[in-house]
């Protein structure tokens, strides 16, 4: 087994933000040493508006460790249906980490697979990456990934993310120009019969630059969060060869930047505010905005627990602020909420095996300095 050793890292300096010095979980370094990164939570915030809560902590972050070099950024990360392994991406390779261990080791990476998003199909041996209109077929059942083959994702612009139907028959993948000039924005879906051999058989437009994208669990549904004007697209997929618009361009109040499903029911997520919209996917209507971090940054993820029963925000802000906010899905209130320097951009969850229930983040803790993968566990 090939493991990844990193050079010794300093840990930085943090400072608790005003007000905000009632810990929900207990505070947690990342120790210095090979495979090791400085964790970007060294301290679990409590709730900046509700105060003290009695209840314990939901998660404690764990030690991290360096997956990109000094000239790359971390850009995607996804986990396999195993909970076992999980998928760093960034600008020049494919970094494979074992989630079971803390800290996770790096065990298997390749420098011909790199781009801006990853999927992976259930089952844990395809994964697919967009990098510009291409998209790269990844072998990655073993250690060291292998690319089986680069296709055209045969979209007039760049693909900007891409997802995994949950039965594992076809593939979305969002495009946009940052223009709204008809073709230029939309979702390509694409059949996976082959898994090894995606073949395009629709698309639909949606508004402009589909930044984020999910779908249904029960596959009906695909919603795209469409950055630079603030609205959301709602398809029904039942017929992923036909897809229907249900929803052209339902406008939100805020700017949009990624999405998540839980059910019928989509969570459009704000890049300036950390606002939430809740839609209704079956008629594409809004229901209700609220601001999960006020005083925050939104970000560039947002995912659901595999429950269904929390949501997990990146925030993009330095600190004192959030870097990582647990909200309770019920009522959109963060339970819990996690401080450092960081650039996060990548959030994935362990739904089965030995990780279930835990998430990951991928992140850089400056331009110049060593990127990593940190992991959080949940807590009983």
């Amino acid at each position: 087994m090939h493991r990844h050793r990193a050079a010794r890292l300093a840990a930085p300096v943090l400072a608790l933000a005003a007000g905000l010095t009632t810990l929900t979980g207990p505070a947690v370094g990342a120790p210095d040493g090979p495979g090791a990164a400085t964790s970007p939570a060294l301290r679990a915030l409590g709730d900046a508006r509700g105060g003290p809560r009695a209840e314990a902590a939901t998660f404690a972050s764990d030690p991290g460790t360096q997956v990109s070099g000094p000239n790359t950024f971390p850009r995607d990360l996804a986990v396999s249906s195993s909970g076992r392994r999980a998928f760093a991406l960034d600008e020049d390779r494919l970094a494979v980490l074992d989630v079971t261990r803390r800290p996770s080791p790096v065990v298997g990476r390749t420098g011909n697979v790199f781009g801006t998003d990853i999927a992976v199909r259930r089952g844990g041996r395809w994964a697919y990456v967009v990098n510009d209109q291409q998209l790269y077929v990844v072998d990655v059942r073993r250690q060291r990934p292998r690319l089986a083959r680069v296709v055209s994702t045969r979209t007039p612009t760049d693909a900007l993310d891409v997802v995994v139907a949950p039965d594992g028959r076809h593939l979305y993948v969002a495009y946009g120009s940052g223009f709204p000039t008809g073709r230029g924005n939309g979702v390509r879906v694409l059949s996976l019969r082959d898994p090894a051999r995606p073949q395009p058989v629709a698309r639909f437009d949606t508004g402009t630059f589909p930044q984020g994208i999910a779908v249904s669990r029960d596959g009906d549904r695909v919603v795209t969060a469409n950055a630079l004007v603030g609205d959301v697209t709602v398809a029904n997929t039942s017929n992923p060869a036909r897809p229907r618009i249900v929803r052209a361009r339902l406008d939100l109040p805020f700017d949009v930047e990624s999405v998540a499903m839980v059910g019928r029911t989509a969570y459009a997520y704000g890049d300036a505010d950390a606002r939430v919209a809740v839609v209704s996917a079956t008629r594409g209507r809004l229901q209700r905005v609220r601001n999960i971090a006020p005083g925050n940054e939104g970000g560039p993820d947002l995912i659901a627990s595999g429950d269904g029963r929390l949501l997990f925000a990146t925030h993009s802000q330095q600190p004192p602020d959030r870097v990582v906010s647990v909200v309770r899905r019920s009522d959109l209130t963060s339970v819990q909420a996690f401080q450092g320097t960081s650039f996060p951009r990548g959030l994935a969850t362990a739904t089965t095996g030995p990780a279930a229930g835990d998430f990951f983040v991928t992140a850089g803790l400056g331009l110049s300095e060593p990127k990593g993968f940190f992991p959080f566990s949940r807590t009983p």
